[in-house]
């Protein structure tokens, strides 16, 4: 299964997720594959842009390509904070220090990774699975949430699982931390011109 998953991956770097269950002498695969992100224009290259975080997660790593960093591994952010300025300071050559406050804007560009948790539940009737076939479950849960509501390549950093009982059901806690790159360019807004 494994060779046949990383064979695909290889092959088409737009999947997200493949899932491979044998069953017999056959073989049912799922794929998913990359969608752009919802919601976002498309710019040109030369209109003035920000990286901005399409979710709240933790920067884990940003590789800034042109604009200015205004987060740093380690911070938190929320959904819609800029993450790259378009905004440039311009470099003065010259000895003229009134030009050092000078500033262009240019088409912000770069990937941003970040750590987001995301928090599901499973529910189960009591007595009625084994511990194995819950857990099994709760993967199969985790594995069709990721391919239908994160649409990129993403890594698990981490999957905890936690079963409490009550008087009928049996609940699965399930948190994930995902690594993820959260920024989407989106339109400079100008504070006056």
């Amino acid at each position: 299964e494994a060779k046949i998953r990383n064979s695909l991956y290889a092959s088409f770097p737009e999947l997200t997720w493949v899932g491979i269950e044998i069953r017999g002498a056959l073989a049912v695969v799922e794929v998913a594959k990359e969608d752009k992100m919802p919601d976002v224009e498309d710019l040109t290259s030369d209109e003035p842009c920000d990286i901005v975080a399409s979710k709240a997660g933790y920067i884990r790593e940003i590789t800034v390509r042109q604009g200015t960093p205004v987060v740093k591994s380690g911070d938190y952010v929320e959904a819609g904070d800029v993450l790259i300025s378009s905004v440039m300071k311009a470099n003065n050559t010259t000895y003229d220090e009134t030009r050092d406050d000078k500033t262009r804007l240019v088409h912000a560009a770069g990937d941003v990774e970040a750590t987001v948790v995301y928090k599901l539940e499973a529910q189960f009737d009591k007595g009625k699975f084994s511990q194995e076939k819950m857990e099994e479950s709760a993967e199969n849960a985790i594995r069709r949430y990721v391919r239908e509501n994160i649409p990129q390549r993403i890594e698990i950093l981490k999957k905890d699982l936690k079963f409490s009982e009550e008087e009928n059901i049996i609940r699965c806690g399930i948190t994930l931390e995902i690594s993820e790159n959260i920024g989407y360019e989106k339109e400079t807004e100008f504070a006056g011109t």
